[in-house]
């Protein structure tokens, strides 16, 4: 969620038309990810029938866990989820993973353009993470808590919230000690280097003097060619001589470079400085302890110093991209993880230093939110990482600064005739300063009928982003001659908004998925 401000025109028009859920098939009871077992998103040698039935899809249960349920009936969910009414206030614990997560969409995009089809998990919450939202910051020192709903024709409510942070200038800039571990092994010849390449160049543009740069790659071996450096400014000789000289070859040990990256980190640490690993790499680890929970122990390890991991992946073709290694490690380094599609996308999200600070900086640590839901109301779908009723099991998430975490979300009320829109929702986050470490709270309480009233193009625009994620894996489940006016329903849709907002992330929407059409 950046400071791109979206045109508030034309709701009324369109509410109806982003209001209702895309489809059955479509529409996934929680929006949780989904995996292939070779952690490719990509099977382009298989036909359309072996992805008929995708019993690798995984399903959240109604406390955030993962459990298969091949047997979901989606057009009876709604009355499924009021089986049992709550007759008390439900308080549920809700996380979207670190705001500055948003790898999914730039590798789909990838995905896409090379002629793909997707089949494995899309993360609808790191797609709310990439594209561009407005919210106006929270004053320094707290976090602002934005929650609207739209009504539904089918009766339900969606639901999305927005937790925003102080701007990037209340945060300021502090110095900062960078330690780039960098993949060399030969998977990352061609275009991973030349994204590697692309991204350390538009990092050193932004770097001022004083700040400590180190970079260490790795394929069999560790090398580092560029040890502790405090770069003189922008664009340091040193560093861009080291930049120019990076290869490739050999077999992939990112253990042995990530345990190395640390050992420099902290090295450099100063609780007065901007401390963050970098792991560029397509995610590949053959050689060493490649064992995901090894690997990144290192990375948790490191939190508690306030060391945390970023995570970029770059891969060519995409479909060989391990998507769910770097996602594990950089969600236990606590950092952002990003994906480099192409030059341009370098530069938008490492090439302007607000942004790099979004991407890099931390403005809330351990942000965790809680909803308390008025009795008879009841989560039907959730497209974030996880809920539950017991805090314990959701892992709090940082936030970055001028950002927002979003939570996008499908409500049934089961109990109508006992509700005129003044029952009240009351939401909660706590959170702790990143330079004090003084724990923190902000509070907010609205009727239904004071969230609807909120309801604006930042509703519409998420749930075109959502349906977008969801239909690129979802449309598979659909018989063959129903996938192309699926898809392009939804494409329409995003350009009927486009055209009555203006808002250029809804055309590249349009766009994608237009090519995804022709990859049918």
């Amino acid at each position: 969620m950046r400071d791109t401000c979206t045109t508030l025109a034309l709701l009324a028009g369109l509410s109806l038309v982003l209001g209702c859920p895309a489809g059955d098939a479509a529409d996934d009871d929680d929006g949780q990810n989904a995996a292939d077992d070779d952690d490719s998103w990509s099977d382009d040698d298989m036909s359309d029938d072996d992805y008929a039935d995708d019993d690798d899809a995984w399903q959240g249960d109604d406390d955030g866990e993962y459990t298969d349920d091949d047997d979901d009936d989606d057009d009876s969910a709604a009355a499924d989820e009021c089986d049992e009414i709550p007759v008390d206030p439900t308080t549920l614990y809700l996380s979207a993973d670190d705001s500055n997560s948003q790898a999914a969409p730039a590798m789909a995009r990838q995905l896409i353009e090379e002629g793909n089809q997707i089949h494995g998990g899309m993360r609808p919450y790191e797609f709310l993470n990439y594209y561009n939202f407005y919210f106006p910051p929270a004053d320094a020192g707290h976090l602002d808590i934005h929650p609207q709903v739209q009504l539904d024709e089918d009766g339900t409510y969606t639901m999305l919230i927005g937790i925003v942070s102080p701007s990037a200038d209340d945060i300021g800039r502090r110095p900062r000690s960078l330690t780039f571990s960098i993949d060399s092994s030969g998977s990352m010849g061609g275009h991973p280097l030349d994204m590697t390449k692309a991204v350390l160049t538009q990092v050193a543009h932004n770097l001022e003097a004083g700040d400590i740069v180190s970079i260490l790659s790795w394929d069999t071996n560790v090398d580092v060619p560029l040890e502790l450096e405090e770069v003189s400014g922008p664009d340091d000789p040193e560093l861009m001589s080291v930049i120019d000289a990076l290869g490739t070859g050999g077999s992939t040990n990112l253990e042995q470079g990530l345990e190395r990256a640390y050992e420099l980190a902290e090295a450099s640490f100063s609780e007065h400085r901007l401390n963050r690993v970098i792991l560029l790499s397509d995610g590949g680890a053959n050689v060493g302890v490649t064992s995901e929970q090894l690997i990144a122990a290192h990375a948790d390890d490191a939190d508690g110093e306030g060391i945390y991991m970023v995570g970029i992946g770059a891969s060519s073709p995409a479909s060989y991209y391990s998507d769910n290694l770097m996602d594990a490690i950089t969600d236990a380094g606590r950092g952002a993880y990003v994906f480099i599609d192409d030059q341009d996308e370098a530069a938008t999200i490492f090439g302007d230093d607000e942004r790099f600070l979004t991407v890099m900086e931390v403005a809330a640590r351990s942000v965790q939110v809680e909803m308390i839901m008025p009795a008879g109301y009841v989560m039907q779908e959730f497209h974030g990482e996880e809920y539950s009723e017991d805090p314990q099991e959701v892992e709090p998430q940082h936030l970055a600064p001028g950002d927002a975490m979003l939570f996008h979300q499908v409500l049934t009320d089961c109990t109508p005739e006992a509700h005129d829109g003044t029952e009240a929702f009351q939401f909660t986050v706590t959170w702790v300063d990143p330079v004090t470490r003084n724990p923190q709270v902000d509070t907010v309480t609205l009727t239904v009928d004071e969230m609807l009233a909120e309801a604006d193009t930042q509703l519409l625009k998420a749930n075109v982003i959502v349906d977008y994620a969801m239909a690129l894996t979802d449309v598979w489940d659909l018989p063959a001659a129903e996938r192309e006016p699926f898809l392009t329903e939804l494409r329409d849709t995003a350009d009927d908004v486009y055209m009555n907002t203006g808002d250029a992330d809804l055309a590249e929407v349009a766009t994608y998925l237009g090519m995804y059409i022709d990859n049918l």
